[in-house]
């Protein structure tokens, strides 16, 4: 899976390059998730597009999931099998805070988007 990073709603505006993405089976997304951040428990997914909170490439790799980092023009790409994932955006420093968390169903190739606005952090299958 590969894909690019861009700014909702802003066409012509630059990709968000740098930072990166936190990479979580969505069955991780559990208790332990909750309690390695600290962080109150929000079942639904539709409520994690504005979570703010630290996350360290650590605690990922305890959580299964994978770290992908945003190159500078705003692209990536997640090697991880099939199935559903957690996906938190670091904007600036992988390992440092997220602005965002978002549910997606990843298939075994595709194209994805992730933006950052007004909507929040969302990350979406889109080719």
């Amino acid at each position: 899976m590969s894909g690019t990073s861009d700014v909702a709603g802003q066409p012509g505006d630059p990709a968000l390059g740098g930072g990166g993405l936190a990479v979580i089976p969505v069955e991780a997304m559990d208790d332990r998730f909750w309690g390695l951040t600290g962080q109150e428990r929000v079942d639904d997914p539709r409520g994690w597009s504005y979570l703010a909170f630290p996350l360290s490439e650590a605690q990922v790799a305890e959580l299964g999931g994978t770290v992908v980092p945003i190159d500078d023009a705003g692209g990536f790409r997640v090697a991880v099998p099939p199935g559903e994932y957690g996906v938190c955006r670091w904007p600036d420093e992988v390992g440092g805070g997220v602005t965002g968390c978002d549910a997606v169903d990843l298939p075994a190739e595709g194209e994805l988007e992730a933006t950052d606005g007004e909507a929040g952090f969302r990350i979406d299958v889109v080719g």
